[in-house]
């Protein structure tokens, strides 16, 4: 058991190693990381966490429970660099999303403030009602053509006595620019 009393976060594993001079803390065997503040649990066979940076590594077996949004994500890697809040995979990924939504994708991108899951990989959500299977979307302009918005899906969840739910997935960067004619 190791606790950052300044991050609130705490770690709990079989073996924990202190580096002090690097400030690096490595967890192994059944680690399991809460952040208290935010309500999410990682968990995997072994955790890297590098104060300087605050930055988390999760190898083998990863994966990331954030409960206030009721996502699931499981993948062979997992970075976390708190101070962007954002989460990286590495790998083939899964993701539960709303404990519904399955979101089969690799190297996925989840920003947490945002709610969203950004893949440049094959992607296919499914629920039980219906089946999105993605290749390669493409991107369009607005603003009279000034701005460019990569090729995304918007879901609004609607449930009766429940406040609508908001999330997007953007699928990949798009084709900034390509000439449809010649001059």
């Amino acid at each position: 058991l190791k606790k950052d009393l300044n991050k609130n976060i705490t770690i709990y594993a079989n073996k924990i190693t202190y580096i002090k001079n690097q400030e690096i803390i490595i967890a192994t065997g059944n680690i399991k990381l809460n952040e208290i503040k935010k309500d999410i649990v990682i968990t995997g066979d072994e955790i890297s966490y590098y104060k300087n940076q605050e930055k988390f590594i999760v190898n083998d077996k990863a994966q990331l429970i954030d409960k206030k949004k009721d996502i699931n994500i499981r993948t062979n890697k997992i970075t976390y660099p708190k101070n962007k809040k954002k989460f990286f995979t590495e790998g083939h990924t899964k993701a539960l999303v709303f404990s519904k939504y399955q979101f089969l994708s690799s190297d996925i991108e989840y920003l947490e403030d945002q709610m969203k899951l950004i893949s440049l990989r094959k992607t296919t959500i499914t629920d039980n009602n219906f089946t999105i299977n993605m290749k390669y979307p493409n991107s369009y302009y607005t603003g009279l053509g000034t701005v460019h918005v990569p090729p995304h899906i918007n879901f609004k969840i609607c449930q009766d006595n429940q406040e609508d739910k908001h999330f997007s997935v953007q699928i990949d960067d798009g084709v900034p620019f390509r000439m449809l004619s010649f001059p």
